[in-house]
């Protein structure tokens, strides 16, 4: 891919997914990616999706249900042939405590063939622990 269809993937990923769109969003994903957020919870089934189509499904369709996305603004996108990085500031309601945030994340995206085989977002773990406390509640 050259930097142009890097950037429509790209792109086509963030509208699949502020569509909250569980398919969409799993479409883009070879069925061996590896899918992580990083520094997310210590259980590994929370920060981490099992390299099948079906793990990968289950992993997007939890985040899709978990965290609901209402706008995005681009801050930054760097391109490196098949290889991406991102910067964003992001509305979100977390559905479990019903609290609608912003909050900065960053993502880092691997192509091969059109397709994710290595997706890593980064995202503000104090903020993640703090809703999923309220919840808790």
């Amino acid at each position: 891919m050259d930097k142009s269809a890097t950037a429509d993937f790209v792109n086509r990923f963030y509208a699949a997914r502020i569509a909250n769109d569980v398919a969409a969003v799993t479409d883009l994903f070879s069925d061996t990616a590896h899918v992580e957020l990083a520094g997310a919870a210590d259980d590994p089934t929370l920060n981490k999706a099992e390299q099948t189509a079906s793990g990968i499904r289950a992993f997007v369709d939890v985040l899709v249900s978990t965290w609901v996305w209402h706008g995005i603004d681009m801050q930054s996108l760097v391109i490196d042939g098949e290889s991406a990085a991102t910067r964003y500031r992001l509305e979100v309601t977390h559905v479990p405590s019903g609290t609608r945030v912003s909050t900065d994340i960053a993502d880092h995206f691997q192509l091969r063939d059109g397709l994710i085989v290595s997706f890593v977002e980064f995202v503000d773990t104090g903020l993640v622990e703090r809703l999923s406390a309220e919840a808790a509640r």
